[in-house]
């Protein structure tokens, strides 16, 4: 069966998306379905699944060059644990933006 391949991530850390996925991730039914990457922090999936009170299986990339799905094993990948990556830059934020969140969290303090 040619699977689809799906990369996903947490999502806010402070969310329920470590939860969800953790449950998600922890059917069989639904591991078969696709093959999938998980790019996150480690210890964000692994509080998700305490905090879920499930565990699944996955095996570690190094590298998102080496996708390589034998089964239904996840992948994943620790964004946090490889410094090496290059993240692309991101725009500055303009002084009018700055300014209004800083007083937008001084008026919800």
């Amino acid at each position: 069966m040619n699977k689809t391949s799906i990369a996903m991530v947490l999502g806010d850390p402070a969310g329920i998306g470590p939860e969800l996925i953790a449950r998600l991730l922890a059917e069989p039914a639904v591991r078969s379905q696709a093959n999938v990457i998980l790019i996150a922090d480690e210890a964000e999936m692994q509080r998700g699944m305490r905090i879920a009170g499930v565990e699944f299986p996955y095996r570690r990339v190094e590298s998102l060059e080496q996708l390589s799905f034998v089964d239904d094993t996840p992948l994943f990948y620790d964004y946090r644990g490889t410094p090496s990556v290059s993240l692309p830059a991101v725009k500055p934020v303009s002084p009018v933006v700055a300014t209004a969140s800083t007083r937008w969290k001084r008026h919800c303090a």
